[in-house]
């Protein structure tokens, strides 16, 4: 399809049914996603005229963590749900042994498909999770060949929607589909993405993100088999439970926050290993009460009380299985709390309090409390630490939540999402 025919088709409405059923809006709200398409559209003929393959669009969604705080890691389980803000990419072979990619604000990179080594000096960029995917497609034995991407994301960095994996996911499907004939499964670009965090990008991410990003909707990941981990999907709508899910930026960020989000894990590794296995899914509960005393000497007590946020995060997280499915969204709420103070108690991961005198994520979380009351729920999302909160708020009460939070936090510091259900 040459790029004149993919501007016409979206200009003249062909992918208004599909845009509304990708980003879960009315047909009337459509606009903004096509406007949008023709953007990144016209961007990839400005920057790359000199491509004269047919472009195709990907999108890739992040997530939310409805429920499972810092559980997968340890072969726990999380309840998570795809949002209806994406990376949006117009994308081409070019027909050399270079890929070469735009984003829009964060500027463009170059690298060649035939040097996957590792190089120390890109940790932390975007081009190291290029490589990374790069080499791991390979690994599974396919040629990854030359392609220019132009890409612009609303998934906000650093707000616990998975950016990062978002991107990831976004890699793995276009080298899937251009170069490997679509035959690698969800599960294998979830890993590709995974492996690239970890060994290149240089973060010691779990799987949750990856699996999250790629499935789409609201779904229950087991991750006790670290190699397979078992999938539920979940049929729930929170508009029709009259429930908005509202993200909220707290005005902080990760950037000095890795030593205290690895040391989450890790601590978690070690009780386990205490105990003579490799993560806590290997340690029955009444086990781990039982030996408690003696733990305290060989991992001391944060790292109990972050094994006791996993035991109880995981019965929760099964637990809103059957609430959901039961369309309970009272008890839905209540759980979403009672997660929401075992973060905040057990797993402390809302403030490492190195400067009492700023605590924006623990401030944030009090107000939003304060406001909702038990009418609606709100928790830390994602990793911690920093970055924001998610909450589940009554249609009738969003309004005057924005505002309460947005006169703490700044304007425009509050996000209403909905699932999305398609990838």
């Amino acid at each position: 399809m040459l790029q004149t025919d993919l501007k016409n088709l979206i200009s003249s409405g062909k992918y208004d049914k599909y845009f509304a059923s990708l980003y879960s809006c009315l047909r009337d709200e459509v606009g903004y996603y096509r406007e949008r398409a023709l953007r990144i559209v016209e961007g990839f003929k400005k920057e790359f005229p000199g491509n004269a393959e047919g472009p195709r669009l990907f999108s890739s969604p992040g997530r939310l963590e409805l429920t499972g705080n810092h559980t997968d890691h340890q072969g726990g389980m999380v309840l998570t749900g795809t949002v209806n803000a994406d990376i949006l990419a117009c994308v081409a072979k070019n027909g050399i042994d270079e890929i070469n990619i735009l984003s829009e604000g964060y500027g463009k990179i170059t690298l060649s498909c035939n040097d996957t080594e590792l190089k120390p000096e890109e940790k932390n960029t975007t081009t190291a999770l290029v490589r990374g995917m790069l080499k791991a497609v390979g690994d599974a034995g396919f040629k990854v060949g030359g392609f220019d991407m132009y890409a612009a994301s609303d998934v906000p960095a650093g707000l616990g929607m998975s950016s990062s994996a978002a991107f990831e996911i976004l890699i793995g499907r276009v080298m899937n589909d251009l170069f490997c004939g679509g035959v690698l499964s969800n599960e294998q670009i979830a890993y590709a993405g995974m492996y690239a965090e970890r060994k290149y990008f240089g973060k010691p991410c779990g799987l949750m993100d990856q699996m999250a990003c790629i499935t789409g909707g609201i779904n229950i990941f087991n991750f006790e088999d670290a190699d397979r981990p078992m999938t539920s999907r979940i049929d729930f709508d929170f508009e029709s439970a009259g429930l908005d899910i509202i993200v909220t930026d707290t005005g902080t960020d990760h950037a000095d926050m890795a030593e205290d989000f690895n040391a989450i894990p890790e601590e978690m590794y070690s009780v386990a290993k205490a105990l003579g296995g490799e993560r806590l899914c290997d340690i029955e509960e009444n086990v781990f009460y039982e030996k408690t005393p003696e733990l305290r000497e060989k991992v001391g007590d944060r790292a109990i009380m972050r094994a006791m946020h996993w035991y109880d995060e995981v019965k929760r997280v099964r637990l809103q299985k059957e609430v959901l499915e039961e369309k309970n969204v009272g008890r839905f709420l209540e759980i979403v709390r009672a997660s929401g103070r075992s973060s905040f108690m057990y797993l402390q991961n809302i403030d490492n309090y190195k400067d009492p005198k700023f605590q924006s994520v623990a401030l944030s979380l009090a107000l939003a409390d304060h406001l909702l009351g038990d009418k609606g729920a709100v928790r830390i999302q994602g990793g911690g630490f920093a970055g924001s909160i998610i909450a589940f708020v009554p249609k009738e009460m969003s309004d005057d939540y924005i505002t309460n939070m947005e006169k703490l936090l700044g304007a425009g510091s509050c996000r209403r999402v909905k699932i999305r259900s398609k990838v």
